[in-house]
């Protein structure tokens, strides 16, 4: 129960930040702050995927299941892993299109947004710290 808490917290904190990167994104012309709020879409996404999962793999076994749905929460894990990995070189090709095509940019809204952003993911790290599952730890 308290991973399955854990990881609804983390999931609204990170789809609550990346729509308010988006916006600030917007706002500063920042591909960077867009690029991650994009990233931080993916962190959410796979963060509730995780949630299912986790709560699914809490079921016991049944005919179907002979040894119950603990490969639920290994499940989770490697989707959430493979989510993070597919966003980040997607922001990595956006990020060297920029670099190509340089743009101005608000950089003190950049910076608040960075503080803001690192405060937050501190928080969903910390809450999710003493995972008690594959799933959660990833």
């Amino acid at each position: 129960m308290k991973t399955e808490r854990n990881i609804l917290i983390a999931f609204i904190l990170n789809l609550s930040f990346s729509l308010f990167e988006l916006i600030g994104g917007i706002l500063t012309n920042s591909i960077a702050i867009l690029s991650d709020s994009v990233h931080d879409v993916g962190d959410a996404l796979s963060i509730g995927i995780s949630y299912f999962l986790e709560k699914k793999s809490k079921k016991k076994a049944d005919q179907k299941y002979t040894y119950g749905y603990g490969r639920y929460s290994v499940l989770g894990g490697v989707i959430t892993t493979t989510i993070l990995l597919v966003g980040s070189i997607l922001v990595i090709i956006g990020a060297c299109k920029r670099l190509i095509h340089p743009t101005e940019v608000n950089y003190t809204g950049m910076i608040l947004f960075a503080v803001f952003g690192v405060i937050l993911n501190f928080i969903a790290a910390y809450v999710t710290r003493e995972g008690e599952s594959i799933n959660q730890k990833s």
